[in-house]
């Protein structure tokens, strides 16, 4: 999705921060588990000139579906991509 089809101009106003781990639990069966964790994201969305001003709240709305989409797409083609190794398990928390 481009700020082009929605008609507005969009921009980070602060750096993005991304907590990542791994966690293994080894025992009988190993159990790998990964998680990320988007902490911080902050984006203004401005309307272009004579477009009416719920065109930014829109474009929010639009972005959300867009991430969880692309977000949930990734994880379920790492987890099918995941080769087990002596018994592991991989799952996304």
């Amino acid at each position: 999705m481009t700020t082009a089809a929605t008609y507005v101009k969009s921009y980070f106003t602060s750096p993005r921060l991304i907590l990542v781990s791994n966690l293994l639990n080894s025992g009988q069966t190993s159990v790998v588990t990964q998680e990320v964790d988007l902490l911080k994201d902050d984006k203004t969305a401005t309307p272009l000139p004579n477009q009416n001003p719920v065109a930014s709240i829109s474009y929010n709305v639009l972005r959300g579906i867009t991430e969880s989409q692309a977000e949930s797409y990734f994880y379920s083609n790492a987890l099918t991509a995941f080769t087990p190794v002596n018994g592991t398990t991989m799952q996304a928390a």
